[in-house]
């Protein structure tokens, strides 16, 4: 192409010249327009990711009472994401635009390739694109300088991010606050210097030779140890956190604290990696910055086994890349990703993606960079992955915080912060997000009581394993007695009967169905609204299922068992516990004036019925008669469970 042969595909480079013109041609026309192939990459990624969101948020929710318009309504969202997932796959196969455009270039200039490579060849070539000179100049110095600065950043933030660690985690107050929004750009930019600081060790310090051995050795140690130690990092805390809950049986309280260690060693060790990293290519490396990485054809049997061996891991690694997009895309869709929210994206994204693009692009073999080669197919997949997973963290700042901050403003003003007491505000967060506190957690100072029974009942819905209905819900079948039970917390400056008058607005919590049982599904996030000054109450209210009751008279009585109850039953047990707050108010502080009904799924439908329904006369007494709803926060709520049956 442009050369005036005819030419086998193969043998065009960058879809514009033939390999025996290439030499000849200035590097400027061999990377004219080059940009456009990544801007056109970056903007249909981003197109599909709009797409899915919005489909997303364009579904209207579960409409349980009218199936017909709750499937209009899934198909309408499943063409939303379809589209997008269309997009990001195109994404990684996309024509080349810079060809194209090339090409268009050459119609209105077809004299001046052919005068620019006589120059070349005669020594005179001056380049005239100010876009390729600058960017020639900014490599030229980034070369005359070995990175130096890029090494400098990592080494320094890795540095700041190790005493900032134990400062921030070590005080309890420092959570939410400025000073752990700062640290968590420090440590994300640590993360991010180190990773790209590696890549350049990796061209221009690792050169295969018997001069360069030593160096090369170390240098991919320590980018091995470095990507091996993220997940470490990333997943540790948070499985800490569940096993000290007990949340699930194959992960005891037993491993809590030696993972806690596991996270705490890893911090420190992939900072300590990265300065070590960094200051041996800045101190003790020698660049060579003409170096070709070419890979040569194996030639003994050691060296078939071994290309063999590499290209079965890589396999493997693509297989759990190509996993990572289907992960990636069900959180950020499904409401069932709720059930591996502990593998959040941001955790996927450092702890699992990027150390398995990492290994991929080491792995896989490059033949020359002029060539278009599955390298950059993996390199595109790989960055979709990424993008795909970052999107949580970059919709977070971008999009959720700033039409938080909208909404409050329209609902109470724009200097709603103002009308807050000192007092209170002091004990809200400085900023809505840091990413270290998303990274190593914080604190939450805890101040509960847990399984405090509030109610008995008896299921109506009752068979026996063998199918024979032994209830069918006309009546309560009495040889089952459940008793309910809830959770309660308080701030730290209460305790539970300590005789104080203070009394606190109550926030009434119930839970989807998705959840084994009511109380202990939400401990952290119960205490941590307690803590700005709330009493909250996690309760358990019984399921809307079939009841077994086996041969021998014994019932599941499980937490997780309580089924064979009806929608007015569970509203009903509802309305018992604030009867039963009512008469304890001065134990659990109690303010009956100013309650709060909240949850999600399920517990989302129940919240609101509760909340605008407590004194209808539907349910004429069943609510507590001093009790004053003053709001409702449903999360992601059925709707439409009455007309549903």
């Amino acid at each position: 192409m442009h050369s005036g042969e005819l030419v086998c595909t193969k043998c065009i480079v960058g879809g514009r010249f033939s390999d025996t013109v290439w030499e000849r041609v200035p590097q400027e026309y061999q990377q004219k327009y080059r940009a456009a192939d990544w801007l056109l990459f970056f903007a249909v990624i981003a197109a599909g990711l709009w797409l899915m969101q919005s489909g997303v948020w364009t579904n209207t929710g579960w409409q349980l009472g009218n199936y017909i318009d709750t499937v209009i309504q899934l198909g309408i969202t499943l063409a939303w994401v379809i589209a997008g997932m269309i997009f990001l796959l195109a994404s990684i196969r996309l024509a080349p635009l810079s060809s194209w455009l090339f090409a268009r270039w050459m119609r209105r200039h077809p004299g001046e390739l052919k005068d620019a490579m006589e120059a070349l060849a005669s020594g005179k070539h001056v380049p005239r694109s100010k876009g390729f000179v600058l960017k020639q100049r900014i490599i030229q110095a980034a070369k005359r300088t070995r990175f130096s600065w890029l090494h400098f950043t990592a080494m320094g933030c890795s540095a700041a991010a190790i005493p900032l660690y134990f400062l921030i985690r070590g005080t309890v107050s420092l959570a939410g606050s400025y000073a752990s929004w700062i640290a968590g750009i420090i440590e994300l930019v640590a993360i991010v210097a180190t990773v790209f600081a590696a890549i350049v060790a990796a061209g221009y310090y690792c050169k295969k030779g018997a001069e360069s051995k030593q160096q090369r050795y170390l240098i991919e140690l320590l980018s091995w140890l470095y990507v091996i130690m993220l997940p470490l990092v990333f997943f540790t805390y948070s499985l800490s956190v569940i096993a000290s809950v007990n949340f699930i049986d194959e992960l005891p309280s037993d491993y809590a604290m030696p993972l806690l260690a596991v996270h705490v060693g890893g911090t420190i060790a992939t900072h300590a990696i990265s300065i070590l990293l960094n200051a041996f290519v800045l101190f003790k490396g020698k660049p060579d910055f003409d170096a070709r990485h070419e890979q040569s054809q194996p030639r003994t049997g050691g060296e078939i086994a071994l290309r063999v061996a590499s290209s079965v891991v890589l396999l493997i690694f693509i297989g759990i890349l190509l996993a990572l997009i289907g992960l990636g895309l069900l959180i950020i869709v499904l409401d069932a990703a709720m059930a591996i929210a502990i593998l959040s994206s941001n955790a996927i994204l450092f702890g699992v993606a990027l150390p398995v693009s990492f290994t991929i692009l080491k792995l896989a073999r490059r033949r020359p960079a002029r060539y278009n080669q599955p390298y950059n197919t993996l390199l595109r997949i790989a960055i979709v992955v990424m993008a795909i997973n970052a999107v949580p963290l970059v919709g977070t700042l971008a999009w959720t915080n700033p039409s938080v901050e909208a909404q409050f403003a329209a609902s109470f003003g724009a200097d709603w912060q103002s009308k807050i007491s000192p007092a209170e505000f002091g004990r809200m967060r400085q900023v809505p997000f840091s990413f270290f506190d998303m990274v190593h957690g914080f604190d939450i100072p805890s101040n509960a009581k847990f399984t405090i029974e509030y109610c008995r009942d008896s299921p109506r819905y009752v068979r026996a394993p063998n199918g024979t209905i032994l209830s069918n819900g006309t009546t309560k079948f009495t040889s089952i007695v459940d008793t309910f039970v809830f959770d309660a917390y308080l701030p730290q400056w209460l305790g539970f009967g300590d005789g104080d008058p203070q009394k606190l607005p109550v926030l009434i919590y119930t839970h989807g169905i998705g959840m084994s049982f009511g109380t202990e599904n939400a401990n952290w996030t119960s205490q941590y609204l307690a803590n700005q000054g709330y009493l909250v109450c996690d309760l358990e209210y019984g399921f809307v299922r079939m009841r077994t009751y086996n041969d021998a008279g014994v019932a599941n009585t499980s937490r997780s068992g309580r089924n064979g109850y009806d929608f007015p039953d569970t509203i009903a047990h509802v309305g018992n516990f604030t009867k039963y707050l009512e008469a304890n108010a001065a134990y659990y502080h109690a303010d009956m004036s100013a309650v709060y009904f909240a949850g999600r799924s399920f517990g989302g439908w129940m919240a609101p019925v509760c909340a605008y329904g407590y004194n209808m006369s539907f349910f004429g007494t069943n609510f507590s008669s001093a009790m004053t709803v003053r709001g409702c926060i449903p999360y992601y709520g059925a709707l439409g469970v009455a007309a549903g049956g």
